[in-house]
Formats: C-alpha cells, structure tokens, sequence
C-alpha cells in the first residue's frame, strides 16, 4: 500500500514538474527535481500541453460567446497560450533562427542563441509563426474543431519533443539540458503513447493521423537541421520544434477536417 502511494506522489510530482516547465501557472511548492529525476517527467510533456491547449480554447470559447468574430477569438487563443507559457517557446523559435541563420560556426551560432537580443531572422521566425497558427484557427469554421485542435495540437506538440532527447546529444555541458539526462525507454513510451491516444480520441481518425505525421515531420525535420547545423540540442531548440510541430499540426487538421 505504501508502495502505491509513494508510486503515485511521485507521479503527480513529475507531473507538477512538467507543467511548470512549460507554464507559468502558480503551482504549490514541491520538492524541485534533482538532475537525475528531471527526465523522468518527460511522460507528463502531453498533459502539459493539454493545460497549455485548454487555455487558448478557454479564451476562444470567451471570445465567441461575447459575439467577437473568428478573427479575434483566434488572436485570442494565440495570445492566451503565449501568455500561459511565458514566451517560452516563442523565444526558443527566436533564438533558433537567430544562430542558425547568423552564425557562420558552430560556436558562433551558440553564442547567438545564447544573446537575449532579437536578430531580423527570430523576428522573421516570429511573425511567420503567430501569423501562421492565427491562420490555421480562423481556417477552422467550426468552434468544436477549433477547441479540440488547439487542445490536440499543444498536446502532440509536446510529445514530438521526446525523440529529441534520444536523437541527439546536449551540444553544451552545462544547463538543463546537458544536466536532464537522457530518459528512460519506458517513460518515453508512456509519454508518446498518452499524446497518440488523446489525439485519436479527440479527432477522426484521418485527421489524428496526417496531424500527427506532420507534427512528426515538423519536429524531425528541425531535429536533422540541428544535427547539421549545431551538432546537438540547447534549450532553444526544443522551443522552435514544438513551434513547428505546432503549426505543421494545425495546418494538416486544416487540410483533412
């Protein structure tokens, strides 16, 4: 019995863990996680976005009740999702491009993503990518498809950022990222198979798996441009492929729905 019990504090730790790394949400006080324990929230990463998605339908739903057109409920829900993580992705996107398109080594492309300044190609990235979720909402007529998609996507979003831990290495020594660990086979799984399951029950089939897919790619594909570009993972580049992973879901469910 007490084995359940500690079983299941420690789970709705890592799920506190999870969800204050992704939001700015006023938790409770827990017991930070060491270095070591940190990877293993990565399971939790969907349940997170799904706080972070119910958010911008929340104020979608607010918008469209108090008879504000498509067009600003969807700038609503994008600003309400910025606002509940803090920019936090937004600012991984930034920094990104920023080093990549800037820097001409790789030691030079770190130093760029590590300056907190905004260069022309994060504000570029920026702007394509608010525009582009803003896009994909106002594309979706119906409000339930709106609510359930912006719900799925912040949840498969999250998930796409699993398989980046395996694929590549930390590229710096110190930070959370070289500090985390790479997480254990298991809780991966549990993560990716919790996202896989709440988007194929939330959408038709054909829609969860083209979105899906494209998040998929979308991740992948900044994966490899980071390979080639950086030769391993910063903080920064989690951020811009939940962004892409984000949009690329958003525009198949428009494509499929």
């Amino acid at each position: 019995m007490k084995s359940a019990v500690g079983s299941v504090r420690k789970r709705v730790r890592e799920l506190g863990w999870a969800v204050g790394l992704f939001t700015r949400l006023p938790l409770p006080t827990t017991e930070p996680p060491s270095e070591s324990a940190f990877a293993g929230c990565v399971w939790a990463f969907p349940l997170a976005g799904i706080i972070v998605g119910l958010t911008g339908a929340i104020a979608y739903l607010t918008a469209y009740f108090i008879g504000l057109p498509p067009l600003i409920a969807a700038l609503m829900a994008v600003v309400a999702t910025v606002a509940v993580t803090g920019g936090l992705h937004e600012d991984g996107l930034a920094d990104f491009w920023d080093g990549v398109g800037g820097g001409a080594t790789v030691e030079r492309k770190l130093t760029i993503m590590h300056d907190p300044r905004v260069g022309s190609f994060g504000a570029l990235a920026l702007l394509l990518a608010v525009a582009s979720r803003w896009a994909a909402l106002t594309s979706l007529e119906d409000v339930v498809v709106v609510v359930v998609g912006l719900v799925a996507a912040h949840t498969a979003s999250r998930a796409c950022l699993i398989p980046i831990f395996f694929i590549l290495n930390p590229v710096r020594e110190d930070g959370l990222g070289a500090t985390a660990g790479r997480p254990k086979r298991g809780t991966a799984i549990v993560g990716l198979g919790l996202a896989t399951a709440l988007v194929f029950a939330a959408l038709p089939p054909l829609s969860a798996a083209c979105a899906l897919a494209a998040a998929v790619g979308a991740a992948l594909l900044i994966t490899w441009i980071t390979k080639r570009q950086l030769g391993g993972y910063t903080g920064d580049v989690f951020g811009c492929a939940e962004q892409m992973a984000e949009i690329a879901f958003l525009f198949a469910l428009v494509a499929t729905v």
